[in-house]
């Protein structure tokens, strides 16, 4: 296919193929077929594997990161908060609640366990524990007595370090302590005074001159832990732009910024037209940014589109393996989960300030609790959540992944659909036409951005 085949449409922000008769159409998408970019016959194959309890236990035993939900409480309410008005099951569920210490002591003694066993592949791996809120620092005792009980565990499959998102508001009160245990902290910013708007106080007042004093005073008094140690997050909203957001930060802190979405699922229906008011796609902005190519070279592998040109890569290049024990088994025998859900706690065990124990902060707790702790135990039911995720893959696998064409490089979240529904919708089902114009758009991607694809090969792990 030749780029002249398409046009950029400028409503839909996609590259799609020029009006063309059915048969032209059908010749080009055959090719893309007879070039293994649909791989149909392979598909039931290497999608046909299912979940089982040594998943989790092997994820256990390789922990990257325990997330502590610290506290309930904010200093701040935010208008565009994932646990404000703008959405449903959340919000309605905070109680203000702070983490019982002794429910996090429980996790850390039984997490210490399974770090000893043999399912464990690395010796002195870095594990990172980290604080989330609301606004952790409201509950910096719980912290303190966290990071001391972690020094004290002496384990050489555990290499601690500490981590943890902040508003910042608080930052030069506890400074101190923070810099003394090498903390790494991502600072929620969205960019200048009007760009941070959304960031306000329960009265209404915006925080923005309060949040930038105390980051200021890190800058200012602790140089060298603020420029290994501090990054900065910007939500990317219609108050704001990469570009605006990016500068700001780049030119007041010579930092870059990690660029968000707001979080699409469990909108409340009452608020979806106020919520898309607000959404920004960060891809359709920044490719329309006149600062483009600049902000591209600052963020190099950073950028949003990089995690999904990587899989695109890996599913495409031969000599790329997803694991280890692809080396040693034929192509043949190899199988695959299929969606693009993580396996449970392969990449972070999220603690709720109610004991819950789940694969992540950005979904409901309605449909993702997989364990709980209490005073004295910790009960993951292992033998549950095979079944529970083994259901959602059968219902998904008839209806979409089998006919999907973009089933073998999928990136859809199954908690990420209305799981409550008799009928399972997938938003990553694409047909022929649809995954046709994302790999050109990748293809795209990658001919604009030439000097990334060595690099992408290197230095991006796709997990």
């Amino acid at each position: 296919m030749k780029s002249d085949d398409f046009f950029y449409d400028n409503e839909t922000k996609y590259f799609v193929l020029q009006p063309q008769d059915k048969q032209q159409r059908n010749k080009k998408e055959n090719y893309l077929k007879s070039v293994g970019f649909y791989k149909e016959q392979d598909k039931k194959r290497k999608l046909s594997g299912r979940f089982n309890a040594e998943h989790i236990k092997d994820s256990l035993a390789n922990a990257l990161q325990v997330v502590f939900e610290v506290t309930e409480n904010c200093n701040l309410d935010c208008t565009s908060c994932g646990y404000g008005e703008l959405y449903s099951g959340k919000n309605s569920k905070r109680e203000k609640k702070n983490l019982p210490l002794v429910y996090a002591i429980n996790f850390l003694d039984f997490i210490n366990k399974f770090l000893n066993q043999n399912l464990n592949r690395s010796l002195n791996k870095r594990i990172a524990i980290s604080f989330y809120g609301g606004e952790p620092l409201l509950n910096i005792e719980f912290i303190k007595s966290i990071v001391d009980y972690v020094n004290k565990i002496k384990n050489e499959n555990f290499d601690p370090r500490f981590a943890m998102t902040t508003n910042a508001l608080l930052l030069r009160k506890h400074i101190a302590f923070l810099a003394e245990n090498n903390f790494r902290i991502l600072v929620s910013l969205d960019g200048n005074k009007n760009n941070n708007s959304y960031r306000m106080y329960p009265n209404g007042k915006e925080a923005f001159d309060e949040i930038i004093e105390n980051i200021d005073f890190v800058y200012q008094n602790y140089p060298e832990f603020f420029r290994k140690s501090v990054d900065f997050n910007s939500v990317i909203h219609n108050k704001n732009s990469v570009s605006e957001a990016f500068n700001f930060i780049l030119d007041r802190y010579k930092k870059n910024t990690k660029l968000s979405e707001l979080n699409t699922s469990g909108i409340n229906e009452d608020k979806k037209h106020e919520f898309w008011e607000k959404y920004k796609n960060i891809n359709e902005d920044l490719d329309q940014s006149e600062d483009y190519r600049f902000i591209r070279d600052k963020l190099s592998l950073e950028t949003p589109i990089v995690g999904q040109v990587s899989k695109f890569i890996h599913t495409y290049t031969n000599n790329v393996y997803q694991k280890y024990i692809d080396f040693f088994e034929a192509p043949n025998n190899t199988t695959y989960l299929p969606t693009g859900t993580c396996i449970p706690f392969s990449r972070k065990i999220f603690i709720t300030t109610k004991g819950k124990i789940l694969p992540c902060e950005r979904i409901s707790d309605e449909f993702s609790t997989m364990g709980y702790i209490s005073e004295s135990t910790v009960a993951i039911d292992y033998d549950r959540i095979t079944s529970y995720m083994n259901s959602i893959y059968d219902k998904l696998w008839d209806t979409y992944c089998k006919q999907c064409f973009y089933a073998d490089k999928c990136m859809q979240c199954i908690f990420n659909l209305d799981l409550n529904k008799d009928k399972l919708v997938c938003h990553g089902y694409k047909h022929e036409s649809k995954s046709t114009q994302i790999i050109f758009n990748y293809l795209n991607a990658l001919n604009k951005e030439r000097k990334f694809y060595k690099r992408l090969l290197k230095e991006v792990f796709y997990v």
